[in-house]
């Protein structure tokens, strides 16, 4: 079919595989579909005409389909207009704002230095035990893995950790804590039923049953929640300064250290986000941002797509600047990031992120105005 063509084209092209033939072939069909007197908003007539302007090329080129799952972005089918170039690669797209100096001129490829490449993160996880003894999750077979009061701990056929609970009237409950170092994610079913998803470099401590009035647990760094229902007894996140206070709903929670706020999403249900001075009552797609050593709660509509994204497992930018992804990537790689030089580009898009860490930064080198360099687990970035 013709998008399989075009977007075999744009893969080999984003992979730098592509011919000089072909890598001719996509930067003229940029710049003829690219008028910098343009408005960046056009109609779907003119989107599908530019598509269909491509497709016509690609079938007169001849160029070889392949398979590639094409993820479209809500801006419609593809648009090539005004500062906006548009690759689809790798099961993902991108299209990324950038400034040229010189009116239709395309995007250069430019080489980079990669002594090694660095997988994407995985499901792993340690959990520790009340006395202090260390399971590491991901190296633990399916099954029964300990007890802990009158719950035992199992390791599901899906990997998920699962807590259940004979009863949850222990009069000293033990604490259990799941850690996720950077690089790492995880899923935990907790005593009452909660399914909670921990992003990389996250921590959540939790009772091993529920006990009292109250489901307390603390979080440090990230994770989403869908809370079991139950109107008797509250469920409360401890993040940082920040509680969140919900009886059973779906909400994410991100309080790492080196953010500029803790912020709650509300995506059902609804959720009350109390600090020592003030409170703020969320309804759906809706966040509350409390500024880091603050305690005031501002309540906004939410990037619902945005804030879900590490969740769904992507990479969601929107008008980001590099170094809003250069935190996203050092977490979920593992890795240290160095600038060298000052890069003002802005991006917007979806990438998924099971891509290995060379084919992300390719992507993103593509516009031109941005360059890395890998040696062992430090990313350099320049302009």
């Amino acid at each position: 079919m013709p998008e399989d063509k075009l977007s075999a084209l744009l893969k080999k092209y984003a992979d730098g595989t592509c011919t000089d033939e072909e890598r001719k072939l996509v930067e003229r069909l940029y710049e003829e579909n690219n008028d910098p007197k343009q408005e960046q908003k056009i109609t779907h007539n003119q989107q599908d005409n530019m598509y269909n302007n491509i497709i016509q090329k690609l079938q007169e080129q001849g160029e070889p389909a392949e398979e590639v799952y094409i993820r479209q972005l809500n801006i419609g089918r593809w648009v090539a207009a005004a500062s906006i170039l548009l690759f689809v690669a790798v099961g993902g797209s991108i299209w990324l704002k950038y400034n040229k100096k010189e009116p239709g001129a395309a995007p250069k490829i430019a080489a980079i230095a990669y002594k090694n490449d660095i997988a994407p993160g995985r499901n792993k996880a340690t959990l520790t035990l009340a006395d202090g003894s260390v399971i590491v999750l991901n190296d633990v077979k399916k099954g029964e893995l300990a007890r802990q009061g009158a719950a035992n701990i199992i390791k599901l056929d899906d990997g998920r950790l699962a807590y259940n609970a004979a009863h949850d009237n222990d009069t000293a409950p033990m604490l259990n804590t799941i850690s996720t170092p950077l690089g790492g994610q995880y899923q935990i079913i907790l005593p009452d039923g909660t399914h909670v998803w921990l992003n990389a470099g996250s921590s959540l401590q939790f009772p091993v049953a529920f006990t009292g009035d109250q489901r307390n647990v603390t979080l440090k760094g990230e994770a989403y929640f869908e809370v079991a229902k139950n109107k008797r007894k509250p469920f409360i996140v401890a993040a940082n300064n920040v509680n969140v206070q919900v009886l059973g709903t779906h909400f994410n929670v991100m309080a790492y250290g080196n953010e500029p706020s803790v912020k709650t999403t509300l995506l059902e249900g609804s959720v009350m986000v109390t600090t020592p001075r003030s409170s703020g009552l969320l309804h759906p797609n809706q966040m509350a941002d409390v500024a880091a050593g603050g305690d005031i709660v501002q309540v906004r509509e939410a990037d619902i797509d945005k804030e879900m994204a590490w969740k769904n497992n992507l990479f969601w930018f929107n008008s980001a600047d590099i170094h809003y992804i250069m935190k996203q990537v050092a977490r979920w790689y593992d890795v240290d990031i160095k600038y060298e030089g000052t890069v003002s580009k802005e991006f917007s898009g979806t990438l998924p992120r099971n891509l290995s860490a060379i084919k992300l930064l390719k992507m993103l080198e593509q516009t031109g105005g941005v360059h890395f360099k890998i040696d062992g687990r430090i990313i350099t970035v320049m302009p």
